[in-house]
């Protein structure tokens, strides 16, 4: 039921007009008519979002997100950032949305940040490793198997 879709790939799955639309047009169906809802939160997130609040905002109105505490994201990607050090890791909030969460569906376009979400050491023993939807190819991770039971 909830996803993390990295800043990235927000206008691709919510704008007709972006070229990479068609590949992720599933997700913004699976939100909009499905059970799907956006997962999002901490400071540098919503600083990202910027260009997209009107949609998130929308979305928040038809109860189709789940926004988890700023400051305990914030805190938590601070712990991220010590467990990680390597210079082209940019991306410590998304992995700190994902252990708070504990949710392992993340949309996103950038192949440089899927190393780091798949990277077990970045998460706690029981989590499980993200799934990513990268291209309409992984529709079928659009399902409520992928999704924390605190979600459902």
């Amino acid at each position: 039921m909830c996803i993390l879709i990295d800043t990235c790939a927000f206008a691709a799955v919510f704008k007709s007009t972006d070229s990479s639309h068609k590949d992720f047009y599933p997700v913004c169906e699976w939100i909009k008519n499905g059970p799907g809802k956006i997962l999002y939160g901490g400071t540098k997130y919503r600083e990202e979002l910027k260009p997209f609040l009107s949609i998130v905002s929308e979305f928040s109105k038809a109860r189709k997100t789940i926004h988890l505490s700023d400051e305990v994201v914030d805190q938590e990607e601070k712990a991220v950032k010590q467990l990680e050090t390597d210079p082209d890791f940019d991306d410590p909030h998304l992995i700190a949305i994902l252990r708070i969460s504990k949710a392992i569906l993340v949309c996103t376009k950038e192949k440089r940040a899927i190393k780091f979400l798949k990277k077990k050491a970045l998460y706690p023993k029981k989590h499980a490793l993200p799934k990513i939807y990268a291209s309409k190819k992984n529709q079928k991770l659009l399902n409520s198997k992928n999704i924390p039971p605190k979600f459902l």
